[in-house]
């Protein structure tokens, strides 16, 4: 019987252990508080179960959410949610002094779970235009836009509303490729507020699928003169053909190879060219004298003559620059 006591006080004893916290350690320290098992050591660590992928993937191993084990194939530990195993703790990621870099063999995806077209893949939110990537969201950045795909500079489009933004204050631009006709589009944004959304754009120039350009509001010659649109629409999918800057006594500078010369003929310049002016439209910035204007005429197959007029109503002689356009 007493055998029999002594028993019975071990299991009673034993079952109040289990019950209450446990420390692990060598210094007989007590558990923290909050802890169901405190395990402490200067020397030694934890060993989980260890087993190879197929043992963890087995159809008689018995899951439960939280389970972990350590895979010895994988180098790592996985975690079953009650669905299926996540891997932690893989090594994908490493570290070189203060930098971070991937051991990825594979591809990488953000936004996709599934990359195929490149070592790194990014998909933004679902939509035409959205954004995929910025840089530099905290100043006057660079948004890359898909679907367009498009380049914004300090722009992006809102995910949420589809709409354009600045992403700091100031002037905002975007160059965008048109899949369908094959050009290449620079559109220009007034200045707004970082955040605000962005109104209507500028088209300045167009680039088409056969090397062309086209100009539509306004062409700086030489850094300072400037051809402005004289009339609504007037340069509009207008192709620069050929230019050049007349010197007063006619002789030329910075021409391109269709431009072959020029000269003072009486009360007007002849600029001579190799191509037929026929339907072109020259564009002339005047001048050194704010009060002359210009009247161009077109005098022959291939040549332009160029009248300039003071304030007198007298030709007169001044430098210029010239912009053939051409429909």
């Amino acid at each position: 019987m007493k055998i029999k006591g002594l028993y019975v006080f071990v299991i009673i004893f034993i079952t109040n252990i289990l019950q209450a916290q446990i420390g692990v350690n060598a210094t007989n320290s007590a558990p923290a508080s909050n802890a169901i098992l405190d395990v402490s050591s200067t020397s030694k660590g934890v060993l989980l179960p260890r087993m190879a992928t197929v043992q963890r993937t087995a159809p008689g191993f018995v899951t439960s959410e939280g389970i972990t084990v350590y895979d010895t194939d994988t180098h790592s530990y996985w975690v079953h949610n009650g669905s299926n195993w996540r891997e932690f703790g893989n090594g994908l990621w490493a570290t070189f002094g203060s930098n971070i870099y991937s051991n990825n063999a594979g591809l990488v995806g953000i936004g996709t779970t599934s990359p195929t077209r490149g070592k790194f893949e990014v998909n933004g939110v679902a939509g035409i235009g959205n954004t995929a990537a910025i840089f530099g969201a905290f100043s006057n950045g660079i948004s890359l836009q898909q679907n367009f795909p498009t380049i914004g500079f300090n722009q992006f489009r809102d995910g949420n509303t589809g709409f354009g933004r600045y992403m700091a204050n100031g002037f905002a631009s975007i160059q965008y490729f048109g899949t369908n006709s094959g050009s290449m589009y620079y559109d220009v944004f007034p200045t707004g507020i970082g955040g605000s959304q962005i109104g209507s754009a500028i088209n300045a120039y167009e680039i088409d699928n056969i090397g062309q350009v086209k100009i539509n509001q306004r062409l700086v010659i030489n850094g300072t003169a400037e051809v402005v649109t004289p009339g609504a629409g007037l340069l509009n999918n207008l192709l620069p053909f050929a230019m050049t800057s007349v010197q007063q006594i006619g002789t030329l500078s910075n021409s391109t190879d269709n431009i072959i010369s020029s000269t003072w003929v009486i009360d007007h310049y002849e600029i001579n060219t190799n191509f037929s002016v026929q339907g072109t439209i020259p564009i002339i910035t005047p001048i050194a004298n704010a009060s002359v204007t210009a009247t161009t005429l077109l005098g022959s197959p291939t040549a332009i003559w160029v009248y300039l007029w003071d304030s007198s109503g007298e030709t007169t002689q001044r430098p210029f620059n010239i912009v053939i356009f051409k429909p």
